[in-house]
């Protein structure tokens, strides 16, 4: 139920009011069709956030990669979710 719950949610829903938390993505170019985005992108839009002007691609990646020792965080297949 709760997969079927997700699947239903549009992608409008998510995306509206991340666009009134950051509006630096606003100006966004949306015509990238694979929806990957490069850590060289998030990067450039997080220095456009104030008080974030001096981050590196480093500390962004790094921010990305603190969890991943983390035996909480893991991401798990359906089969380990249901044992």
């Amino acid at each position: 139920m709760i997969n079927e719950a997700w699947e239903s949610v549009q992608e409008h829903t998510l995306k509206l009011p991340w666009r009134k938390l950051v509006p630096y993505l606003e100006n966004v170019d949306q015509s990238n069709d694979s929806g990957s985005v490069t850590v060289t992108e998030v990067n450039g839009l997080l220095k456009q956030i104030p008080g974030c002007g001096n981050c590196e691609e480093d500390d962004f990646s790094s921010w990305l990669d603190y969890d991943a020792d983390d035996v909480e965080f893991q991401l798990m297949n359906d089969y380990e979710i249901i044992t």
